[in-house]
């Protein structure tokens, strides 16, 4: 038997440039959804929309990158922009066309 535990972790890998940009991004798309459903009103509900549409594909985007060990951030940035325009255009604007609108 090894004295060595079999769950040693190697080194976190760091954010590159590509990632913080797809999150930026991400994000950035969020918040302009957001301002669609508030119809272009910064209230609180706009600040909650947004989180909302941050938390959905980014949650998503979390669990497709993997274990704690081998979890790439760039990846997973890459998933959560992919994800924020998959879920969030057609989403926002099916609802629209459906007449739903927030209160």
């Amino acid at each position: 038997m090894s004295s060595t535990s079999q769950f040693s972790f190697g080194p976190a890998k760091p954010v590159g440039a590509l990632g913080v940009i797809a999150f930026l991004l991400g994000i950035a798309h969020a918040w302009m959804a957001s301002m669609h459903w508030t119809h272009h009103q910064i209230t609180s509900a706009s600040f909650g929309y947004a989180a909302i549409a941050v938390l959905i594909p980014l949650s998503i985007a979390y669990a497709i990158s993997g274990r704690r060990s081998v979890r790439n951030w760039n990846r997973t940035g890459l998933w959560f922009l992919l994800l924020s325009l998959v879920v969030l255009i057609p989403l926002m604007h099916a609802l629209g066309m459906l007449g739903v609108q927030p209160r």
